[in-house]
C-alpha cells in the first residue's frame, strides 16, 4: 500500500500545475517512505525513517515558504504564469534550489541519509518494494526539476512584471531551515544518537 500510494502521489505530482499542490503531494511521497521503513522490520529503516521525518519538517518548511513568497508578490500558484524569476530573485532561486534539492534526496542532505538507510532496510526484507520505492525516488527527481525549471528559468512573462527579492525576515526564514536540512545531512549523528537513546530506552521498559 505505502509503495501504491507513492507512485500514484508521484505521478500527480509531476500532472500539478499549481505548485503548492505539486510539494503537498511530494509530501505524501515521502511520509510513504516513513511508513515503510518503520515496517521494513530492520534497524536501518527504522532509523532512516525518523531521519527523513526529521528532513521532511526541514525540506517542505522550506519549499512552502519560498512558494509562498512568489504567491505573496503575484497571487497566482499556476506554473504556467510563471518563468525567469531567477533573473529578477538571485537569492530566492538560490534558496530554493537547495530546498528543491533536498526534496528529492540529494547527498549531503539530510534527505538524501533518510531515504539511503531506508531503502537498504527494504532491499533486506523484500527486493520487490524495493525496486518499486527506487523507482519512486526517480519520479521525485523529475517533479522537483520541472517545478524550479518551470519557476526560475525560460523566459519572462508579462504577466511578471516587476520583481522583488526576498525580504529580510523571508531571507532568515529559509535560509535557517536550509542550514540545517545540509547541517545535519553532513552530520546527523545528534539526531540519530537521540533516536538510539529513545529505542534503549523504549526497550528497557
Amino acid at each position: 500500500m505505502c509503495t501504491l500510494g507513492i507512485i500514484i502521489a508521484s505521478s500527480s505530482a509531476v500532472i500539478q500545475n499549481d505548485f503548492k499542490r505539486l510539494i503537498a503531494y511530494s509530501s505524501i511521497s515521502h511520509m510513504g517512505y516513513v511508513l515503510m521503513g518503520l515496517f521494513s522490520k530492520s534497524i536501518y529503516g527504522l532509523v532512516g525513517s525518523v531521519l527523513l521525518m526529521y528532513a521532511h519538517g526541514l525540506v517542505s518548511a522550506g519549499l512552502f515558504i519560498s512558494v509562498g513568497v512568489i504567491y505573496r508578490r503575484y497571487g497566482v500558484r499556476q506554473l504556467d504564469y510563471f518563468g525567469g524569476l531567477i533573473f529578477g530573485m538571485p537569492i530566492l532561486g538560490t534558496l530554493f534550489f537547495l530546498s528543491t534539492i533536498g526534496n528529492f534526496g540529494f547527498p549531503l542532505t539530510l534527505n538524501f541519509l533518510g531515504e539511503f538507510l531506508i531503502i537498504i532496510g527494504l532491499a533486506h526484507s523484500n527486493f520487490f518494494i524495493f525496486f518499486f520505492s527506487a523507482f519512486g525516488l526517480f519520479i521525485s527527481i523529475i517533479y522537483a526539476i520541472l517545478l524550479y525549471n518551470k519557476l526560475m528559468f525560460g523566459n519572462l512573462k508579462r504577466f511578471i512584471g516587476e520583481m522583488r527579492d526576498v525580504s529580510f525576515f523571508e531571507f532568515n526564514a529559509i535560509s535557517a531551515v536550509v542550514f540545517f536540512t545540509i547541517f545535519f545531512g553532513i552530520w546527523p549523528m545528534g539526531i540519530i544518537d537521540a533516536i538510539y537513546l529513545g529505542l534503549s530506552y523504549y526497550l528497557q521498559k
